[in-house]
């Protein structure tokens, strides 16, 4: 279930705040292992490992630094580019620098740092950028180290500014990892061990949560969420697409369904982010809070 949840949580906040706070969601997702946490940030994030190191240079104490969990808590995330997805915040426009990605070997690139991905969001875009065993969130205008700072923002491409020179760090699919995304033929196949308590709780086996973040991919092909507005600030989540009979659907979720709070805590602020993370990597039970049809509801589930 924590591959919702934790993404559930992703991009809530506010502007600048918004993708700090998606980012270490996200990148719990995988040391949690759960099921429902990832569909959010899978939304709205690409992500591949890649990149190769040159010289050493320390990123500038701006950065929101996220060495606390390695590479390997995410790589099932990071693998493929997995998510195929962008950000639609409004009216905000979209950099995509795909096209240029393809030329990046011409062209001048940052040595040392190795760009792990990216979410495009408009002015609100941020990147992951490895140095050495640091990963760092930088936004738009932020510097990286003393005169290099991130320009632009693409799905495949972050453009540096490098003392006025123009530079490209462009993602690379990592080695061995395959280009296409296989979909698993029969979702629910896999996943027994599921038991309906009664219409709003669940038994989860731990299996079930270990055999879904072995499946992260298929998992988030099937459903799609979509963060709700309100007077400009996220209030929730919105189910948009459900496959039949996918995990999802078996632990109580339905499309149009707002999650709108996970163990009590509402998903509308990014100071919330550790708060809910530091909750769900040792849960046995987690709550979920949302909205259907205008009502409340509670779902209960335990892990056994």
């Amino acid at each position: 279930m924590f591959i919702l949840i934790l993404n559930t949580i992703n991009s809530i906040a506010v502007q600048i705040d918004l993708q700090k706070f998606l980012n270490y969601l996200l990148l719990s997702l995988a040391v949690t292992g759960g099921i429902i946490v990832g569909i959010l940030a899978g939304r709205l994030i690409d992500l591949s490992l890649g990149g190769e190191a040159m010289s050493l240079v320390d990123p500038a104490p701006r950065g929101i630094a996220v060495q606390s969990l390695k590479e390997d808590d995410f790589q099932i995330i990071l693998d493929r580019n997995l998510f195929n997805s962008e950000v639609t915040t409004g009216a905000a426009e979209q950099v995509d620098l795909s096209a240029t990605a393809a030329a990046a070997a011409s062209t001048r690139t940052i040595g040392n740092f190795i760009l792990v991905g990216t979410i495009v969001a408009g002015k609100d875009s941020f990147a992951l950028i490895k140095s050495g065993s640091k990963t760092s969130i930088f936004q738009l205008g932020e510097e990286l180290a003393p005169g290099v700072v991130v320009s632009e923002i693409g799905r495949q491409l972050v453009v540096l500014m490098d003392h006025s020179v123009r530079k490209e760090l462009p993602l690379k699919q990592r080695k061995g990892a395959s280009a296409k995304l296989v979909r698993q033929k029969n979702p629910a196949a896999s996943n027994r061990g599921i038991v309906a308590v009664d219409e709003s709780s669940w038994k989860i086996s731990k299996a079930v949560a270990k055999n879904a973040r072995a499946n992260l991919n298929s998992l988030l092909q099937t459903a799609r969420m979509i963060p709700q507005m309100k007077n400009g600030k996220t209030v929730g989540f919105k189910l948009v697409e459900l496959e039949k009979g996918s995990l999802l659907e078996q632990i109580g979720l339905r499309v149009g369904d707002l999650v709108v709070e996970i163990n009590h805590v509402k998903l509308n602020s990014p100071e919330k982010a550790l708060q809910i993370f530091q909750q769900l990597r040792e849960a046995n039970n987690i709550s979920l809070g949302l909205m259907r049809n205008g009502k409340p509801e509670t779902f209960e589930y335990s892990f056994e």
